[in-house]
């Protein structure tokens, strides 16, 4: 690849339930980062995680955002990359992030709902991965905050 090259991209990775693991299955994890794992875990994965945000992770990625939950679990992962000013090496990235994460997560994790944001910011894309029993246990707890106010 060529100097210069990249700019920013970003794969954002939305991360919102636990995997639920079948004997044999392995659990899901993205260079290490599981769902449900604290904060203080994640950071020994990544020392350099300030607030939310490590720069420089590795991996080809130029930073990568993590957000946990209101107890402080892991629940969503979002990773940026450099987008190619080359269109062939454009299309390669896209093709390799689409092969690497999107089938694979969705194949065998189906648990886990992922999309690639290609289009909303033209410097980066947006690998998005949700997992809904996170979000959904989330969602359930406010709502009864939500009900118990509305007494």
């Amino acid at each position: 690849m060529r100097k210069g090259s990249f700019c920013s991209l970003t794969i954002l990775l939305t991360l919102f339930l636990l995997p639920t693991v079948s004997p044999g299955q392995e659990a899901f994890d993205f260079y290490g980062l599981e769902f449900g794992m604290t904060q203080e875990e994640a950071r020994v994965l990544f020392p350099q995680l300030n607030n939310n945000l490590v720069e420089n992770p590795g991996h080809g990625m130029s930073s990568l955002e993590l957000y946990f939950d209101r107890e402080d679990l892991l629940m969503e992962i979002q990773a940026s990359y450099g987008r190619p000013e080359d269109p062939l090496e454009k299309i390669g990235l896209q093709r390799a992030l689409r092969e690497k994460f999107f089938m694979q997560i969705r194949q065998n994790f189906p648990e886990i709902s992922v999309t690639i944001d290609e289009f909303g910011n033209q410097a980066v894309f947006k690998l998005v991965l949700l997992s809904t029993s996170i979000r959904e246990r989330n969602i359930e707890y406010y709502k009864g905050e939500f009900l118990e106010n509305l007494q």
